[in-house]
């Protein structure tokens, strides 16, 4: 009797050990499918802005097509205008209209960096600014050794400095403010963009978590190319910045 019990005892030690094993291994592989899961939901969720702040950019392109072919309308007829006074040998009147026209021809647009396109995205998202009344305080200087990529880089800026603005637009005209600041720090690159908000904000629209460019998206991003993504509150205004690292060639 000692015996069959002594060897039930084992069989049972045994089944319970061989439970607990098998439990573990079905945990660690749902545990593997959860991250697999989650992976897959992020990168579609990366993608996804990924391709919104593409198709705005798109759009402002298309906008900037419709608008030389508009241009290129208007210079004609000026160019016949222009003829016209010669003709009736009315020159003052004629360098009086081609200097009227320089506005025109030469639109006013500030420098921020040698790259083209990101030199036209800040220029584009100043003047919305200015047109919806926002007031921005800017210190921008990238250099021309930069060897990020600029399409990352677009987005990363260009989706930050919208929900600033965005936020921004909610407040009165006279409370809206932003401040952005973009330099280099050593071979680093650093970009601050504050905003003024409500703070009921902080509980009333939380669901801009998951919208726009979030925080894990940009982390996802500054993962892939090197840097560190902060974000917070101090009473009426919001902050953000972002650290990429190792962005300057050397000569």
């Amino acid at each position: 009797m000692r015996n069959d019990h002594s060897g039930s005892n084992q069989v049972s030690e045994a089944a319970i050990i061989s439970s607990v094993i098998i439990l573990n291994v079905c945990v660690i592989f749902l545990y593997k499918i959860t991250l697999e899961h989650q992976k897959q939901q992020y990168d579609i969720s990366l993608n996804k802005k990924n391709i919104e702040a593409e198709h705005r950019i798109l759009n402002e392109m298309k906008k900037n097509r419709s608008n030389v072919l508009k241009l290129k309308h208007d210079l004609k007829n000026q160019y016949l205008t222009i003829l016209g006074l010669i003709k009736n040998e009315e020159l003052n009147e004629a360098i009086d209209y081609i200097k009227s026209s320089f506005d025109i021809l030469e639109p006013p647009t500030k420098t921020y960096t040698s790259d083209g396109v990101l030199n036209y995205l800040l220029n584009e998202k100043l003047a919305e600014a200015e047109k919806n009344q926002i007031s921005v305080d800017n210190q921008i200087f990238i250099s021309k050794n930069i060897k990020i990529n600029n399409d990352v880089l677009a987005i990363v800026i260009g989706n930050i400095i919208d929900n600033a603005m965005q936020a921004s637009m909610r407040m009165e005209p006279e409370n809206r403010k932003v401040n952005i600041v973009i330099k280099q720090f050593n071979n680093d690159l650093l970009i601050e963009v504050s905003n003024n908000f409500n703070p009921e904000e902080a509980s009333t629209r939380t669901h801009r978590k998951e919208e726009g460019l979030g925080m894990k998206n940009i982390d996802g991003l500054l993962q892939q190319i090197g840097g560190i993504y902060r974000h917070w509150t101090e009473e009426d205004k919001y902050f953000v910045t972002v650290v990429i690292f190792n962005v300057y060639k050397k000569k």
